[in-house]
């Protein structure tokens, strides 16, 4: 019994004392055939130098075709970039019996579920899969890929204050960002008083005590 995924090669080998070659039931004759159709089953006759062939034709052998699922597609939530404290869900288009998640070409263990949370750059592929021979797997033809990259996140800044941290009321201090990165844009500036945000700017103007972070 022969079972095979749709679209695979599979190399049926016959033999016979005294055979040249055989006449298959697919029509090509030669001492073995690549079986890719789709019929039930397959036999061949024995044909011998001379032309002769055989008086029976050879055991039937039954085959059994498993249709591939259809190529998937990835569709991520968001940016392809993100920084390294996010994340991406990324999720296939197709709805198959289940699916093969790899990173790097490496397969991500217990990711056969049809979405996936990612937090890690590379390129990520899916494969989808359907019933197949052997109680086993056929795979699609192709595998849809997509590349994350997670960008650098700017290392932590430091504090400087243009004058006393301590004034009169009716005074105020200038708090100044100081960056160990050149290509930082924004700020987040917290009251930590009141734990809400305060500013995204590099320089803050304070007039009254409190608690800031940056």
């Amino acid at each position: 019994f022969l079972e095979y995924c749709s679209g695979d090669n599979t190399t049926i080998v016959a033999s016979s004392s005294g055979a040249a070659s055989f006449l298959w039931s697919t029509g090509q004759t030669a001492l073995s055939v690549t079986y890719t159709d789709t019929q039930n089953t397959i036999s061949a006759i024995a044909v011998s130098d001379k032309g002769c062939k055989s008086v029976e034709s050879s055991n039937i052998l039954s085959t059994k075709m498993y249709a591939r699922p259809s190529s998937p597609s990835i569709t991520p939530n968001g940016s392809t970039e993100f920084c390294p404290d996010k994340s991406v869900t990324l999720t296939s288009g197709t709805s198959p019996k289940s699916y093969v998640w790899y990173l790097n070409k490496v397969i991500l263990k217990d990711s056969i579920q049809q979405k996936i949370t990612v937090n890690k750059a590379g390129i990520y592929g899916l494969q989808t899969t359907s019933p197949g021979p052997f109680n086993g797997s056929c795979y699609s033809v192709d595998t849809a890929k997509i590349t994350l990259k997670v960008l650098d996140a700017p290392l932590t800044p430091s504090i400087f204050a243009r004058s006393s941290t301590t004034f009169c009321d009716g005074g105020q201090v200038i708090l100044e960002a100081l960056a160990a990165n050149v290509n930082v844009v924004k700020y987040s500036w917290r009251d930590e008083s009141t734990k809400q945000d305060y500013a995204t700017t590099a320089n803050i103007t304070i007039t009254k005590s409190g608690r800031y972070s940056l």
